[in-house]
């Protein structure tokens, strides 16, 4: 009950001090967070208490941000676990048949008209994960967003083969997405691409995920992780040719949990930050 009040009691300071983007119905802040092994309370990889998720919902409530794209959330009960902590918040979950799913929270005013799993992703079951496809309408346009969680690259991968193996894996992620933005081009429809990438555009002949530039634009690119500044950030939002001329300059950015929290709770709140666009339909 006491992190509870402390908790609203930060809410409503935080509302009354911010200037809130969603007072102007023209803009949208778009986030990407992977919430680190988000668990119900049931044999977690991550074990959390209530302020721990106080202080993820902290996090997100403070950014500004009208609608993240989460990934690495076990089911639906460990979303109900966090959005308990969003009054003014709903949530799109959907089963991808891991244990790491995605899920869309966004502010209350925005009305999703349909959540779809995009099957052509799992390039190998029980290797690759399914991506999912929100679709709403904002500002008298049809906004379509991929949430993303790319294969990834990890200690687990200890020999050549199996190092080479998850390359592959996420390059034919990579051009099944990258088809996909193709066709939102083609039919000149608004599409956002957000998510945990496990890669960066800018690693040149190193990346498996530049050919997404071919129909994609990631002003997140240039960014670098918010573990240490020499590191390429890995989560991004991209946005098609449609969007291009309606991206605020310089909001893409990095919200570094670290200048919030203390190292002792950084560990059970995620290994990622939050990366953040600012999309303006006023133009």
């Amino acid at each position: 009950m006491k992190y509870l009040l402390i908790y609203i009691i930060t809410i409503i300071f935080v509302s009354c001090t911010h200037t809130l983007v969603d007072e102007d119905p023209n803009s949208l802040v778009v986030g990407t967070y992977n919430i680190q092994w988000l668990g119900d309370g049931i044999e977690d990889n991550v074990i959390r208490k209530s302020k721990d998720y106080m202080n993820i919902a902290y996090q997100i409530e403070s950014s500004d941000v009208e609608i993240f794209g989460l990934q690495e959330i076990e089911n639906e009960n460990a979303i109900k676990n966090l959005i308990e902590f969003l009054p003014s918040w709903n949530y799109k979950f959907i089963d991808n048949g891991t244990k790491q799913n995605l899920c869309f929270i966004y502010k209350s005013y925005i009305k999703i008209s349909k959540i779809e799993l995009v099957e052509n992703l799992e390039v190998e079951k029980n290797k690759t994960r399914k991506a999912s496809i929100i679709s709403f309408s904002y500002a008298n346009e049809e906004i379509n967003i991929i949430n993303v969680h790319l294969k990834s690259t990890s200690r687990y991968d200890d020999t050549p083969e199996k190092l080479q193996r998850s390359f592959e894996l996420r390059n034919a992620q990579a051009i099944a997405l990258n088809n996909i933005s193709k066709m939102f081009n083609d039919k000149k429809r608004n599409l956002i691409v957000l998510g945990d990438f496990n890669d960066n555009p800018n690693r040149n002949s190193k990346s498996q995920i530049s050919i997404l530039e071919e129909n994609l634009y990631f002003p997140t690119k240039e960014l670098k992780s918010c573990k240490a500044f020499y590191f390429d950030c890995i989560d991004h939002i991209a946005i098609n040719d449609m969007l291009k001329d309606n991206l605020e300059p310089n909001s893409q950015l990095i919200i570094d949990s670290k200048v919030l929290f203390k190292e002792e709770e950084l560990k059970l709140i995620s290994d990622h930050c939050p990366v953040i666009i600012k999309l303006n339909f006023n133009k």
